[in-house]
């Protein structure tokens, strides 16, 4: 185990699976790897449920180039630094895995590279507390109870329900009181399968979405027509890293496009990714798809601050931005644990290779 003599060493956290290696996001984390090695840092995969209490290790996985199937499995030194890209599947396995990070943290007080971000509540709660952001918010509340979706159907004709700790697009629903005075519903379930259905008075409506929601906490915002001249779900998805200085930096912006009919724009749900610029000059006069491209920036420069004082240090961030079909911005997401799909499009030269290299700068930074 003398390989990391000296060495600084960075662990890539992500769920337990019964596969072997990290499949999930397994190209992303071997430039990562081979990056730290650059840079004399151990890079590896883990997952905290393998750790061995009693010495003091981790069973990870390292990034061999020159081997046939790249990864190795091996008894490893605890990290100096945790680059945190666990994404849950069910509960469950959050609890799991967060009673093994506590294990973990009692033999060794390992600093995180930036945090997660609490939930979509919590984040839209600090966003409205800044008067550059708060006009480019939805307007937000906690559905508490069922008679606050109708209330807002009433009011508004159509909503959107999406849970608190949601990912992917999974769980989000569009509903819409029609002419008739049934309801629309349209979106995903929590495998991300598309559900369109007709139901034709209040309580059933209710009770549909009742079941649906189960236990989880969910939000109720205006539903806002994000939508191209074609009636295409798009947004602006803006990657936001800290650099080798671990300064803020905007990465890149591109568009992502939704499938027809579908009410988001998520790669997961089968969307696309395109270039900023001429997506918008296509939907937007010169002037108009102009004045989006600054106020995305201006949104982009003073969100991460912003959520880092409340929050604690953050690493990236991804922000999803809505236009709508009269051209205003509306701030969407924010996510603290952002893919990387969306970065072949970034116009700017070299802005693919720092989306990917960001973490071990920003590492390299924090260690050193």
């Amino acid at each position: 185990m003398n390989h990391s003599h000296g060495k600084k060493i960075v662990g890539i956290m992500v769920c337990e699976t019964n596969t072997g290696p990290p499949l999930a996001q397994q190209s992303f984390f071997a430039q990562l790897c081979a990056l730290g090695a650059k840079y004399n840092l151990l890079v590896y995969v883990f997952s905290p449920q393998h750790i061995h209490l009693n010495s003091a290790t981790i069973q990870g996985y390292t990034y061999h180039p020159e081997n046939e199937n790249h990864w190795a499995s091996q008894e490893l030194p605890l990290p100096d630094l945790i680059y945190d890209r666990s994404f849950f599947e069910n509960r469950t396995q959050y609890i799991k895995h967060r009673a093994a990070i506590r294990a973990l943290l009692t033999i060794k007080k390992i600093p995180y590279l930036g945090r997660c971000l609490k939930g979509k509540w919590e984040v839209h709660k600090v966003l409205q507390t800044d008067a550059l952001i708060a006009p480019h918010l939805p307007q937000t509340e906690l559905l508490s109870n069922l008679s606050t979706l109708i209330r807002r159907l009433n009011d508004d004709g159509d909503v959107v329900i999406k849970p608190e700790f949601g990912t992917h697009g999974k769980g989000i629903l569009v509903v819409t009181k029609t002419e008739n005075s049934d309801y629309f519903v349209q979106g995903r379930n929590n495998l991300n399968h598309c559900i369109r259905k007709k139901i034709s008075d209040p309580i059933a409506l209710c009770r549909w979405i009742s079941l649906f929601i189960g236990s989880r906490n969910y939000l109720i915002q205006k539903y806002l027509p994000l939508l191209t001249k074609r009636g295409e779900a798009f947004d602006i998805r803006v990657l936001l890293q800290k650099n080798q200085h671990g300064d803020w930096t905007l990465t890149g912006m591109a568009v992502r496009l939704g499938q027809p009919l579908s009410i988001t724009s998520n790669l997961h749900g089968g969307g696309t990714s395109h270039p900023l610029s001429p997506f918008l000059e296509q939907q937007f006069d010169p002037d108009q798809a102009e004045m989006i491209k600054v106020k995305a920036i201006q949104l982009a420069e003073s969100i991460p601050r912003l959520l880092e004082q409340h929050f604690g240090r953050l690493a990236e961030l991804g922000l999803d931005l809505g236009v709508d079909t009269a051209g205003q911005i509306w701030v969407i997401e924010v996510n603290s644990k952002p893919g990387r799909a969306v970065a072949r499009c970034f116009s700017q030269p070299m802005a693919y290779q720092h989306a990917i290299h960001n973490p071990i700068h920003y590492a390299r930074y924090l260690l050193h």
